[in-house]
C-alpha cells in the first residue's frame, strides 16, 4: 500500500526549523500496520449520525404488493433522496466563561527558522479556533494563546519560558523545539503542566511535569536502530544539526539504540547553517558507513540529499518525516527516491477535518493537505492531542488539577495517526517516563514523497534493560 504522509513528524511523526525541533518531532513513528490505516471519525454528532432513508415507502410497497407488483415497484420507484455529506467540524459548541491560558514557545526571531515557527504557531491557533468554536474549548473553557519567540537561543528561552510564568499560563504545548532543555527547567520546577509533540532534551524526558504524546526522536532512533539491522547494515552514521536539542539525543539515545541492536554508529554534527555537507557525507561514507541518515530542517534534509546525489554514493538512505516537503521533494525527489523513514501519521477520517479547520480558520493559500502541510499540521496536531486529554474535563483549570488530568488519562486518540493512542502514566518506553507512546512504522518513499510498505516496530525493544 501506498499513501502520502506528512512531515513534520512530523515527527514529528513530526521535526522541523531550521533547528533539530522539527525534525524531532515529525520523526514520531505510528504503531498502525499498513493494512490498518483508518483512524475512527471526529467524535461528533454531525459526523456520526447516519443517513436517513425512506422506511415508510419501502413498508408501503412491500405490504401492498405480489412478487411481480414488487418488481415493478422496484424499476420504478424513485430513490431515497441524497443527505448532505456531515460536516467534517461538526457540530458548534462554543466556549464560553474564563479562559484557560495555554502557552507556547518557538523559534521566531533567529532568522533562518522562522519561516517554520510561524506555521507551527499558526497550526495551534488555527486548531485552537476550531476547538473554542465546535469543541467547547477545554472543559467549557475558551482557549487563550499565548506565545514567545526564543531566537533559537538559550537566553531567548529563558526570557520566554519566564514569560510565560509572568503570565500565569496554565498549560503549555509545543510540537519539538531545540531549546526544550532550558524551558523544562524553567517551567517544570513552576508546576506548570507540558504536553508537547516530541521531547529530546535529557529534561524533556526526564523532569517532572513533561509529557510527549509520541515517541519522536527516541522512538525514531530507536526504529532507525531496529530497522538497520533487518536490513543487514553494518555501521549506520547520523548527519544532525548541531543544536542540543539533536545532537545531545543523537549521540546518546541513539548510542543505547544501535548499541542494543549490535549496529556500529557515529554522530557527525553539522553547524547551524551550514550550506554544503558533502564534505561530511563523504567523511562518513569513507569511514566505512553502509547507511546515512540526517537529522534536520528542510532546507538540511534538501542539502544531505543533494550530497549524495553528487557523490553517487550506494548507501541505504535514512530520513526523518520533515524531510517529507514540497521544497525537498521539488529539489531533490529522485535521491529521496528509496529513503528509509519513519512516521506516526496514517491516513484517517481526521484528514478531512484538519482540511475544514485550515480552510475555515487558516489563510489563503495554506495547505490543507496532511501530507504537505508541514509545520501548520505539526502545531495544529499538537493542541488537537492536548484537548484530546481534556475530552470531557470537568475539573479546575489551575496547574495541579490539569498535571492530575494529564498523569490519569489514558488511552487518548492521537490525532491523524490512524488509530494510535498514547497513556502518559511512565510505562510506555521505561527508560523515558515522559514519553507517551514508543510505536512508529517505517516505510520507504518514493521521489514524490509517497510511502509504501509500512511495517510496525515498537521503538522499546531498542532501549529494553
Amino acid at each position: 500500500m501506498r499513501f502520502r504522509t506528512n512531515s513534520r513528524v512530523r515527527a514529528t511523526s513530526a521535526i522541523g526549523g531550521v533547528i533539530a525541533v522539527g525534525l524531532l518531532l515529525a520523526a514520531c513513528g505510528s504503531s498502525s500496520d499498513s493494512g490498518s490505516t483508518t483512524a475512527a471519525a471526529p467524535t461528533t454528532a454531525a459526523a456520526t449520525t447516519a443517513a436517513p432513508t425512506d422506511s415508510a415507502a419501502t413498508t408501503d410497497a412491500a405490504a401492498t404488493t405480489d412478487a411481480a407488483a414488487t418488481t415493478d415497484a422496484a424499476a420504478t420507484t424513485e430513490a431515497p433522496p441524497t443527505t448532505a455529506a456531515a460536516d467534517p467540524l461538526g457540530t458548534p459548541n462554543k466556549a464560553t466563561g474564563d479562559p484557560i491560558i495555554i502557552g507556547t514557545i518557538n523559534e521566531a526571531g533567529s532568522g533562518a527558522i522562522d519561516t517554520q515557527s510561524a506555521n507551527t504557531l499558526h497550526g495551534i491557533k488555527i486548531a485552537a479556533q476550531y476547538l473554542n468554536d465546535y469543541r467547547g474549548g477545554i472543559g467549557g473553557h475558551p482557549i487563550t494563546i499565548v506565545d514567545c519567540g526564543n531566537k533559537a537561543t538559550p537566553a531567548g528561552a529563558t526570557d520566554c519560558a519566564n514569560q510565560m510564568i509572568e503570565k500565569q499560563i496554565n498549560l503549555y504545548i509545543e510540537p519539538y523545539s531545540g531549546q526544550e532543555a532550558t524551558i523544562v527547567k524553567i517551567l517544570s520546577p513552576a508546576g506548570i503542566p507540558m504536553v508537547n509533540g516530541s521531547s529530546s532534551s535529557q529534561e524533556g524526558l526526564t523532569m517532572p511535569g513533561a509529557f510527549a504524546t509520541t515517541g519522536g526522536y527516541p522512538a525514531t532512533l530507536g526504529a532507525f536502530a531496529i530497522d538497520a539491522k533487518a536490513q543487514g547494515v553494518k555501521k549506520f552514521a547520523m548527519l544532525t544539526v548541531d543544536v542540543p536539542a539533536a545532537t545531545g539525543a543523537a549521540q546518546a539515545l541513539g548510542g543505547i539504540a544501535f548499541g542494543k541492536v549490535g549496529v556500529e554508529y557515529t554522530v557527525i554534527p553539522i553547524p547551524l547553517g551550514t550550506a554544503d555537507i558533502t564534505p561530511m557525507l563523504q567523511t562518513a561514507i569513507s569511514g566505512g558507513a553502509d547507511a546515512v541518515a540526517i537529522t534536520g530542517d528542510a532546507s538540511l534534509c534538501t542539502t544531505f540529499l543533494q550530497g549524495l546525489k553528487t557523490l553517487g554514493a550506494d548507501v541505504k538512505k535514512y530520513v526523518i518525516s520533515t524531510c517529507i516537503d514540497p521544497t525537498v521533494i521539488a529539489a531533490a525527489g529522485d535521491v529521496l527516491d528509496g529513503a528509509r523513514v519513519a512516521v506516526t501519521r496514517a491516513p484517517s477520517d481526521e484528514d478531512a477535518l484538519f482540511a475544514a479547520t485550515v480552510e475555515k480558520y487558516g489563510e489563503s493559500g495554506d495547505p490543507t493537505d496532511v501530507a504537505t502541510a508541514g509545520g501548520i499540521v505539526d502545531g495544529w496536531a499538537t493542541m488537537m492531542n492536548a484537548a484530546n486529554i481534556f475530552e470531557g474535563y470537568t475539573g479546575g483549570i489551575d496547574n495541579a488539577s490539569l498535571l492530575a488530568q494529564v498523569k490519569a488519562a489514558k488511552d487518548v486518540p492521537m490525532v491523524l495517526s490512524g488509530g494510535l493512542t498514547f497513556t502518559c502514566d511512565g510505562t510506555a518506553l521505561s527508560i523515558l517516563p515522559n514519553i507517551c507512546s514508543s510505536q512508529v512504522q517505517m516505510g520507504v518513499l518514493d521521489a514524490e514523497g509517497g510511502v509504501s510498505g509500512l511495517t510496525k516496530i515498537d521503538a522499546a525493544e531498542a532501549y529494553a534493560p
